[in-house]
This record gives C-alpha cells, sequence and structure tokens, in this order.
C-alpha cells in the first residue's frame, strides 16, 4: 500500500488549505517553508480567503494563491436574488481547481469547511490533522491524518506536524514573507524622518474576537507615557471600520501621537509595521504579521493562551492579568476581567523590557 509520503514524493502539484483567520495563516508559513525542505520538487499552491491572499501572493515558494471569497459567496447566497450567480461562481471555482489535478491536498484549516475543500479540489489524496486536533470530525473526510500533536503545542508546533507526516525533520523554521520593499518604500515616504523609534499600537480586533479588546483608557495612557521615556513617536493604527476608534485614541493621547496613514492593503500595513520599531496589540493578526516580520512585539492576552497563540519569532513579551478564569475557549463574556485587569503599567514594564531590540533604525 502506497504511503502518504510516496504519495507527496510523486505529487508535481501540492495544494495548500488554510483558509481563515488572518493570524492563522501566518503561522502556517514555517510549514511552507518545511514542505519546500521536505518536498523540493513540487509546485505547491495555496487555497485561502480573500482578506488574507493578498499577504501570501508572490510567495517565493508558491505558484498559485486561489483566493476564495467565501464572505462574499454567504452574503450573495443570503439573498434569492443572487443566491444561483453566486452557487455559478462556486461550481466554477471548484471546477477551475479540480482542472490542476493535485497530487495532494494538505488541509491546515482543521474543520469541516477546510476538509471539504480539500476533498472538492479534487486531489488524488488528503492530509489532515489527527481527530484529536481537529474540529467537527473534519478527520473523517480525509485519506490520511498526521500523528496527534498535545492540545497545550503551539499552532506553529501543530501545523508543522502535517510537513513531518511527509518527511521533514528538524526545528520550525522561521517563518517568511514575500518581498515587501515597496510597501516598506511607500510607508517611509508617508512617515517621514522622525527624530527617535516609531510605535505602532493597534487598538482593533475583529468582531468575531470582540472580548480580545483591551481599554481605550489604557491604550491612551500608554501613548502618554510611552512617547517621551522613549523620545518615540506613537501612531495608532486601523484597519477598515476602526478609523474612528483610532482617530479617537490619538486625540486622548495628545502629544507625539497621531493616527497611522491609511494602508490600502494588508501588505502595506506590512510595510507600516516595517518602517516601524515596536508594535503593541492585542491577540490580532498585526500581532502575528508583526512578529513574522521580526519586529520586537509587546501582545495583550486575556481569553487565549500565549504558549498556544503568540508570538514566537520576534523580540517579544507577552502580557496578561493573571486572572483565574484566563485562558478559556469562550466567544464571549459577561465581564472580561482578563483583558481590562490589564494596566498600563503592565505594559510599560514589558515594552522597558525590550528598550535593548528598539533601535532607530527600522527592519
Amino acid at each position: 500500500m502506497e504511503t502518504i509520503i510516496d504519495i507527496a514524493r510523486h505529487a508535481e502539484k501540492i495544494l495548500i488549505v488554510r483558509l481563515s483567520a488572518f493570524g492563522d495563516v501566518l503561522h502556517v508559513l514555517p510549514a511552507l517553508s518545511a514542505l519546500r525542505a521536505a518536498l523540493p520538487r513540487a509546485r505547491f499552491d495555496w487555497a485561502t480567503e480573500s482578506l488574507s491572499a493578498p499577504i501570501i501572493q508572490g510567495h517565493p515558494f508558491l505558484g498559485r494563491v486561489w483566493d476564495l471569497p467565501r464572505k462574499a459567496w454567504q452574503r450573495r447566497l443570503r439573498n434569492p436574488v443572487r443566491l444561483f450567480g453566486a452557487a455559478r461562481e462556486g461550481v466554477r471555482f471548484f471546477k477551475a481547481l479540480r482542472a490542476e489535478r493535485y497530487g495532494l491536498a494538505i488541509d491546515f484549516q482543521a474543520n469541516l469547511r477546510g476538509a471539504a475543500v480539500a476533498r472538492l479540489s479534487g486531489a488524488a489524496a488528503t492530509l489532515g490533522f489527527a481527530p484529536s486536533n481537529v474540529k467537527e470530525r473534519s478527520h473523517r473526510l480525509h485519506g490520511f491524518t498526521a500523528p496527534p500533536v498535545p492540545p497545550g503545542a503551539h499552532r506553529v508546533e501543530r501545523n508543522l506536524a502535517l510537513a513531518r507526516a511527509l518527511g521533514f525533520d528538524g526545528p520550525a523554521p522561521p517563518p517568511r514573507l514575500p518581498d515587501l520593499d515597496a510597501e516598506t518604500r511607500w510607508a517611509r515616504e508617508r512617515l517621514g524622518p522622525a527624530p527617535g523609534p516609531v510605535f505602532i499600537f493597534h487598538a482593533g480586533v475583529s468582531a468575531f474576537g470582540a472580548l480580545k479588546r483591551w481599554t481605550e483608557e489604557g491604550f491612551a495612557e500608554l501613548a502618554r507615557r510611552a512617547a517621551p521615556a522613549f523620545n518615540a513617536r506613537v501612531l495608532f493604527s486601523w484597519g477598515p471600520g476602526e478609523q474612528a476608534l483610532a482617530a479617537r485614541l490619538a486625540a486622548r493621547a495628545g502629544g507625539e501621537t497621531a493616527m497611522a496613514p491609511e494602508c490600502p492593503s494588508l501588505r502595506h500595513a506590512a510595510g507600516l509595521l516595517r518602517a516601524a520599531n515596536l508594535l503593541v496589540a492585542p491577540d490580532t493578526g498585526m500581532l502575528h504579521l508583526a512578529d513574522a516580520l521580526g519586529l520586537p512585539v509587546v501582545g495583550l492576552f486575556g481569553p487565549k493562551d500565549p504558549a498556544v497563540y503568540g508570538p514566537r519569532n520576534a523580540p517579544r513579551r507577552c502580557v496578561r492579568s493573571g486572572v483565574s478564569c484566563s485562558p478559556c475557549e469562550k466567544r464571549t463574556c459577561d465581564h472580561r476581567r482578563c483583558m481590562l485587569e490589564i494596566t498600563p503599567d503592565m505594559v510599560m514594564a514589558a515594552i522597558e523590557e525590550l528598550r535593548g531590540d528598539i533601535t532607530h533604525g527600522a527592519l
């Protein structure tokens, strides 16, 4: 019987499936490097959702990035007038995917959605996580599964289990991103010269992760203190729907604090981070993007365990309030003590510990 390693070694084209969320997509990048090392002759493509697609397009280890517009399809499917159009688009998408005749699809999503995409790709074989590492019993849709990973393992290590099942044997490679020099030049032109370091504070979180939000009072007070302590310019970055929040925080902080320039894309947000010296943020995609870039980071963690989800590449500190109910698996919470009890003093102390890594020269 042919093993999964045999199948992978003979596969000319391999599809990676990791659709969302943005931070989780970034956690697959070390596994992509591991797969490239283990299977140097294969072409790797990646199926992801529209939010994350731009940040991996042009990656040196990837051929094609398939942009699956799931949220747009969902909106259209709720509208009877547009339902059939969305269904036709979906059929065309998977017909084009199947036409690639992938020898193997690797499902990093670990739920039914990812497993379904892997199967619908028409790949000759599919590989997913062990039953104990998936949701919704998605392992049943795969022909092969990797050995189980302990529940407390970091997401990067869990993802590496799939690469190890295909022959990779070594420590986790560092994350690698596409060439972002053009976006970095764009950011530096908009920031202009600065007498000291540039600190990016990102306060926004997704609606899905609202319980990870830190207080506006905390961010404003932190900016008022960090700017003079480091002779730094503090900029509040923002994404879609977060402009008003960034404007409020910049106004409340005053002094050498302002809104960051608007970033037309995730790649420009990466360029902004490369032009900075420090990021402070809760557990969001921006935190994981800065970590992948090697930018010093201070992560504010409450409901999630930083040992599982936290930064691990860049100079870093993770701040937690220490309440007994953290970490947890909740999606909503009546009190959010884990985030509300993080104080500006705690975050300032973490920034001070990174002082030696915060230099005037950006990445």
